[in-house]
């Protein structure tokens, strides 16, 4: 990978004692909060959330307490760059990172923002952010039906199995939230009576939270293409020291994660029609019923 030596930088820095920047400005530690989610709350947890997330992307470069720590590029059919951020905030382990991925060249010139958003939100592209194809065959716990801006929203319980031997499964309870007119989607962490965190540790699991958001818009230079911002934050609990659960981990997977995207775009994933969705929206109870355990709500 060409970004070997810029990531084994930053990864060195951030885990091994190099100073933390600044203090957010941006109050991030309230996105890995986990309220109680039901069809009560479910409205104005993705109204906060979303439009903190927004706050979030439009603080990067403006000094506010984010640090870019490397710049990935990408040649080929698509052409662009990943620039990466991070930002430490009071009350919330390990650092958020924000990327800025340019999409350009011979492919990625004619990609339009909406289409990209299209892909990214659908069941393919939800394989490129998450490739664990198990978390997108499952039913959502519940579902949100359509109400002003947001498209779709939906509570998604996952389990990632153990990443060795004596380690428990992590597992992930978040709502997931998506609007089509603003190209934003956003997958926050949440309690869920469905699945109560105080059961776990009784199963041998350990809940994570993960913090995510997507903002497709078009090219701040006029150039044809689009760019694509993403904010991610992890911590996977547990007694594992910081810097291999959180700091590590999250540089890893940003860069797993920019490279299928970029590939994916390369194999021309954004002009391929979109499949069906994997799993419709479930129903309460007798209503277009497909799952035993997922109802549908309206917010």
């Amino acid at each position: 990978t060409p970004w070997g030596s810029s990531l084994a930088s930053s990864i060195g820095m951030g885990c091994f004692g190099a100073s933390k920047p600044q203090l957010l400005v941006v109050d991030c530690a309230s996105l890995t909060q986990e309220p109680e989610l039901n069809a009560t709350t479910a409205a104005s947890i993705i109204d906060a959330r979303s439009a903190l997330i927004r706050q979030v992307f439009d603080s990067v470069g403006k000094d506010q307490g984010w640090r870019k720590y490397a710049t990935l590029p990408f040649s080929g059919q698509v052409e662009g760059s990943v620039e990466l951020y991070e930002g430490y905030a009071e009350g919330a382990e390990g650092p958020f990172v924000v990327a800025h991925a340019t999409i350009g060249g011979s492919v990625g010139s004619s990609i339009e923002p909406d289409a990209l958003f299209r892909w990214i939100v659908s069941v393919e592209g939800f394989k490129v952010i998450d490739p664990d194809t198990k978390n997108h065959e499952a039913p959502p716990v519940e579902v949100y039906t359509k109400t002003a801006w947001r498209d779709r929203a939906e509570a998604i319980y996952a389990v990632a199995p153990p990443l060795m031997a004596l380690v428990h499964a992590r597992t992930f309870m978040v709502l997931n939230a998506m609007d089509h007119a603003a190209r934003l989607f956003i997958s926050t962490p949440t309690s869920h009576a469905a699945h109560p965190k105080a059961k776990e540790p009784s199963l041998k699991q350990v809940r994570a939270r993960n913090v995510w958001g997507t903002l497709v818009e078009p090219r701040a230079d006029g150039q044809p293409g689009c760019v694509m911002k993403s904010l991610c934050w992890t911590t996977l609990g547990g007694s594992f020291p910081q810097f291999l659960t959180d700091k590590f981990m999250l540089d890893q997977y940003m860069q797993l994660f920019h490279g299928r995207f970029y590939k994916a775009l390369s194999e021309g994933a954004v002009t391929k029609p979109l499949p069906a969705p994997a799993v419709s929206a479930p129903a309460n109870q007798q209503q277009e019923t497909v799952s035993d355990n997922a109802v549908k709500v309206s917010v």
